[in-house]
């Protein structure tokens, strides 16, 4: 180095130690971390923030290369700063880490070059600034996002945010989901089309605007399709910095499966109590037959005698009065019939025949009625009782023709169906395998939903004339039909019609098919 060099450098150097001199009481007071280098990257000067955040004191830091004190300085932070001194602008928003005796901090750092009264660079000056805990909040939040994005994506719950004035703003995929749109769709629909009634909504906003949020309303929606369904929302106001309400946000729970269970639940319970009702009833009604029936058989024993010296006048009233008895002994019949647990003798038979019977029978007594007789596929045989199965199906398509008064149709179809596996219907255990599906169906006005549960009651009836004979037996006898044969008895009913299905257990496997 030649003496013009020597005499520049000495003289930026005394420069710097001027600037120093005058600056580094006011630098000491500065919160941010502060230090000069010279050209040639020589730390000049720092302040306490340094010294303080370091544990490392001036004298070891001053007179120093950034690298010979921090071995994992990164490279990118010392190669910048020749551009600082050349270029003579400000470098700004490094963001480096620090290794320090309190742990890792986070730093962002900002270079300004330094010049002399003639424009030429002397060194330049850095300021950094501790942002550990902004990173460390700023990652906090990137994971408090990812966490709410998961669960808002993966919920099984619509989730949403719509604007005050009805746009749909945010939703998950549930949503698409529950209503049926696709998720152009969604974006582009008022929030009104998914309310089954659209008022529904003003007054979910007064109440929800007047406490803040709504917690588990009951609300019903509508899907793409139009179909209704059962929901529950809950949701809250969002509101800006003035209390303007700019928006909604929450969650609607499709009740639809719920209600399903619910209903399914109510029927077992009803079907149940149907159950140990109609066994209360049965050994009731079988104590009373029998002992009836005793009555009856000394009572027309001496009817008979009488009528055997009795005069023509006597005679006929004394015949009415047999007559009578045989009517109370049938009805002593249905009791016992009703009463009993398990069918008389039961043989393995084509149930098919039987059933072809009965209608046979019912057409010849009213010709206002037309029979169609369906058979889905090859139909098993059945273990059951001839006169039962006769009278069973007699007394489902006698109620049919009462529900049709004009005369019209009745349908009976059978089918082959499989239970899957061992399940409680009403109180009696269909075990898995293959059963016989039997549906008598009608097209009358159906049965009103309050009258399902007492359906197989003995003498309930929805006919209007009380004097009807045999009102409010027939069906309760078939349901201790199906029962007594290990069967079970379901209703369905509406504005539409009515169709009664029983199921009784195949004791074989499917015969040839039949020809309807």
């Amino acid at each position: 180095m030649n003496k013009s060099d020597t005499d520049g450098v000495n003289a930026l150097s005394s420069k710097l130690s001027e600037l120093k001199a005058t600056m580094g009481f006011v630098f000491d007071l500065l919160p941010a971390l502060v230090y000069c280098k010279d050209t040639s990257g020589v730390i000049v000067c720092v302040n306490r923030a340094i010294v303080d955040l370091f544990g490392i004191p001036k004298t070891e830091i001053e007179g120093r290369t950034a690298e010979s004190l921090f071995s994992e300085t990164p490279d990118h932070f010392i190669n910048d700063d020749p551009d600082a001194y050349r270029s003579g602008r400000l470098i700004s928003d490094h963001l480096m880490t620090a290794r320090t005796p309190s742990g890792i901090r986070h730093l962002r750092t900002w270079k300004i070059p330094l010049h002399d009264s003639d424009g030429q660079p002397i060194g330049m000056m850095g300021v950094a600034m501790d942002v550990t805990d902004h990173v460390f909040a700023q990652e906090a939040l990137r994971q408090s996002e990812a966490k709410y994005r998961n669960f808002f994506s993966t919920s099984k719950d619509c989730i949403y945010i719509t604007s005050a004035d009805g746009a749909t703003k945010e939703f998950n995929d549930a949503c698409l989901d529950i209503f049926g749109y696709s998720r152009e769709e969604m974006a582009g629909i008022s929030v009104l089309d998914l309310y089954a009634n659209p008022d529904d909504r003003t007054k979910v906003i007064k109440d929800m605007t007047a406490a803040g949020a709504v917690y588990r309303y009951p609300v019903q929606f509508r899907r793409k399709d139009g179909t209704a369904f059962p929901g529950q929302l809950t949701a809250v106001v969002i509101r800006d910095e003035n209390e303007t309400v700019i928006g909604f946000q929450g969650t609607i729970q499709d009740l639809s499966s719920v209600e399903r269970a619910s209903k399914v639940q109510r029927t077992l319970e009803m079907r149940l109590q149907q159950t140990r009702k109609m066994e209360v009833v049965a050994a009731l009604a079988g104590g009373i037959a029998h002992d009836f029936n005793n009555l009856l058989f000394g009572i027309m024993g001496n009817v008979e005698l009488a009528m055997k010296s009795s005069a023509d006048t006597q005679l006929r009233q004394l015949d009415r009065a047999y007559r009578a008895c045989n009517d109370a002994k049938e009805l002593v019949g249905r009791f016992i019939a009703f009463s009993r647990s398990a069918p008389r003798d039961p043989h393995v038979e084509d149930i098919v025949s039987v059933i072809r019977d009965a209608i046979r029978f019912r057409t010849e007594m009213n010709h206002h009625y037309t029979y169609e007789l369906r058979i889905d596929g090859d139909i098993p045989s059945v273990a059951y009782v001839y006169e039962d199965i006769f009278r069973m199906m007699d007394n489902l398509m006698s109620n049919a023709e009462n529900a049709m008064p004009g005369g019209g149709v009745i349908t009976v179809c059978l089918e082959n169906t499989t239970v899957a596996s061992s399940r409680e219907e009403g109180g009696t255990a269909l075990q898995p395998g293959s059963h016989v599906k039997i549906m008598v169906s009608d097209a009358g006005v159906g049965i009103p939903d309050e009258y399902l549960e007492k359906i197989f009651d003995p003498y309930f009836s929805t006919r209007q004339q009380v004097t009807e004979k045999g009102r409010g037996l027939g069906l309760t006898i078939v349901y201790a039909i199906v029962k007594r044969h290990k069967g079970d008895i379901a209703i369905q009913s509406s504005a539409h019609g009515t169709q009664v299905i029983v199921l009784l257990p195949a004791a074989m496997p499917a015969a040839s098919p039949q020809c309807t």
